[in-house]
């Protein structure tokens, strides 16, 4: 003889429950994201050179364009320390989990494509009240 439960007791009792990051980082995440984005889409203004494998991803050669990539990101990356900073005041900034989001087999265009969904979504409004 085959019981059959109702859809919520056999959810609660033969699925899985999903996998949730924590706010910290979701947060991480979404910052990270706009990083990766922002940098990219700066060095595509820079050059009309790409990656020989992958066209999408700017290649930067000249000494002086480098530079200035170079000072961007550096920029972005003091910005996105202090919006993390903000969102969490009782943590300090963590090195380690703003590393472990940057995953490397994302092609640049993953970033772009998330940055773009993310701010569809209205998810990274709150990096907004940050900008000068």
């Amino acid at each position: 003889m085959i019981i059959l439960l109702p859809e919520e007791q056999y959810k609660k009792y033969y699925m899985c429950e999903p996998i949730h990051k924590s706010n910290l980082e979701n947060t991480y995440y979404k910052v990270r994201c706009y990083y990766n984005a922002k940098t990219e889409l700066y060095d595509r203004t820079l050059t009309d050179e790409r990656e020989p494998w992958d066209n999408t991803s700017a290649f930067i050669y000249n000494g002086y364009i480098r530079k200035l990539s170079n000072e961007y990101a550096i920029y972005l990356y003091r910005f996105c320390k202090h919006v993390l900073s903000s969102q969490e005041p009782h943590q300090k900034f963590d090195y380690n989990m703003w590393k472990s989001t940057n995953n490397n087999r994302y092609k640049a265009q993953y970033w772009i494509d998330e940055y773009e969904r993310l701010k569809s979504n209205g998810e990274l409004n709150f990096i907004k009240k940050y900008k000068q």
